[in-house]
């Protein structure tokens, strides 16, 4: 009778929260910064710690065929929240390739954001971290395109632009500079330049303190850690807490933010009605040298446009609606709020041409995937195109092995190279090259992307993704860029009379 009554309650929560049953869930998207595909205990790192990121990943599903929108942070998040790539938004440059602290545009308020969708569905919308999407538009102070601005309810300790050595406060990467390092919270700038030993502490603080608050209506919260991206830091914790050194510290305290969710959800006995995704936005930037991330098997990283800049873990847990497992699925991150929209029972505007796909079958491993191609852009331009099992480039960049970064890392002294910047407006830096031909690989028997096939022998398959991409284009309105108008007199700045330096309880 015990193993009956459980079934009973089992299969009672599974009717009441299937995909078909009308009910909202809450939705937490986890989104870490740079992580590479192969920086996870679960997707085959050989010494990182198994923590409660991996945990999630056997309770849940884990993908092994999940790209990232863009290979950078800027257009990544924006085409993540937007579902639309960065050609059709604004979010690119010619001299830019991210929204920096001065730059006077940002994320359009015309764009409709996960968040502002699900609130018209009745969610309440939060989000901490890292942002990245624009700050000023006229004066160091206006914070025209902050998360508030975007369809967030609540904005707890949030930093407007992101990770940089900048920012670094021991003085190991050269002087600290405030007019990049800005905490808010809210709408308000608190700490300028700010501190990273418990930055991770605050976020999951006001993780937890928004759950408790918003439990008893649907949420969307946008939890954007700002693990593992350079400078590398860690709480007191979790200090000398791996094998694998100071990144390895990192991936802990990013798992134990991800538990902290978790357990809070449980905790609040609502985790059978509670979606958690865990994605990172892009590959890992391999000049960084020992601190720059493993994207595991893959060619390339962060910047560019082989698998090792786009190919990201991605794992979701729903007890009792995903069953544990690992999917072979084709994801992107521009899926995300198609899906997300579907699952609150919405609709996608109809103004506007969206690149996601409503990809809730592949998300909660119900069925194949909507999606069998997925679109490499740098800047504004098309560099390959994945469509079925094969990759084609049209373009490729310099893709350096980490072996060779190796070789010229120095203590505190990172041989940074043009590769951020390496695209068709910079043949100059002799970094791109072109194929015509195209370059194909088929990526179940090649996945690191070495062996290029005979291109006369798959004419067919040349034609037909010619035929996707004409049809792509006939879509595309292309935006102007917005990443490249900067203004000295936008910097975030708590208060002018204090050179920007500013410390509030």
């Amino acid at each position: 009778m015990k193993l009956l009554g459980i079934w009973i309650v089992t299969l009672f929560v599974k009717l009441c929260f299937s995909v078909n049953s009308g009910s909202q869930p809450n939705i937490i998207l986890i989104l870490a910064d740079d992580m590479g595909y192969g920086d996870l205990a679960s997707y085959g790192h050989p010494t990182q710690e198994f923590g409660p990121i991996d945990e999630i990943a056997q309770l849940g599903l884990r993908f092994t065929q999940a790209y990232s929108a863009d290979s950078v942070c800027s257009p990544s998040r924006a085409s993540l929240l937007t579902g639309r790539l960065p050609i059709r938004t604004g979010a690119w440059g010619n001299d830019f390739r991210v929204w920096l602290t001065n730059c006077s545009r940002g994320l359009p308020h015309w764009e409709i954001t996960i968040a502002e969708a699900l609130k018209e569905k009745g969610y309440t919308t939060g989000m901490v971290g890292k942002w990245h999407l624009g700050i000023n538009r006229y004066t160091y102070n206006d914070f025209t395109y902050i998360p508030s601005t975007q369809g967030f309810d609540f904005v707890g300790h949030m930093i407007p632009f992101g990770g940089s050595y900048s920012c670094e406060e021991t003085g190991r990467y050269g002087n600290q500079t405030q007019t990049s390092c800005a905490l808010m919270y809210g709408d308000e700038i608190i700490q300028q330049p700010y501190y990273h030993e418990n930055l991770s502490i605050a976020f999951v603080e006001d993780a937890l303190t928004f759950i408790r608050n918003s439990k008893e209506r649907p949420f969307f919260f946008y939890y954007a850690a700002m693990h593992p991206h350079i400078p590398m830091f860690s709480s007191r914790r979790f200090k000398g807490s791996s094998n694998r050194g100071v990144y390895g510290d990192v991936i802990n305290e990013l798992s134990w933010e991800v538990q902290s969710i978790v357990d809070e959800v449980r905790a609040q006995g609502i985790e059978h009605n509670t979606l958690i995704v865990f994605m990172s936005d892009n590959g890992p930037q391999l000049e960084y040298c020992i601190e720059g991330g493993d994207p595991g098997i893959f060619r390339g990283g962060k910047t560019n446009s082989f698998e090792g800049g786009y190919r990201v873990p991605l794992i979701t847990y729903w007890p009792g609606v995903i069953e544990p497992g690992v999917s072979h699925e084709i994801f992107s991150a521009l899926d995300l709020l198609p899906t997300f929209i579907d699952l609150a029972g919405g609709r996608l505007a109809d103004d506007r041409e969206y690149d996601g796909m409503n990809n809730v079958n592949a998300l909660l491993g119900k069925g194949p995937s909507s999606r069998d191609f997925v679109m490499f852009y740098n800047r504004d331009v098309l560099f390959a195109v994945r469509f079925g099992d094969y990759k084609v480039h049209f373009l490729t960049q310099d893709d350096r092995p980490v072996q060779y970064f190796g070789r010229l890392c120095q203590p505190f002294v990172y041989p940074m190279t043009t590769s951020y910047y390496c695209d068709e407006n910079n043949v100059s830096l002799e970094c791109v090259d072109y194929h015509d031909p195209p370059l194909i690989f088929e990526l179940l028997s090649d996945p690191t992307e070495s062996f290029p096939l005979d291109s006369t022998l798959y004419k067919e398959l040349l034609d037909d993704i010619e035929t996707l991409i004409e049809q792509h284009e006939e879509t595309i309105i292309r935006a102007p860029p917005l990443m490249d108008d900067v203004l000295n007199n936008t910097y975030p700045c708590c208060n002018p009379l204090t050179n920007c330096i500013c410390n509030w309880p």
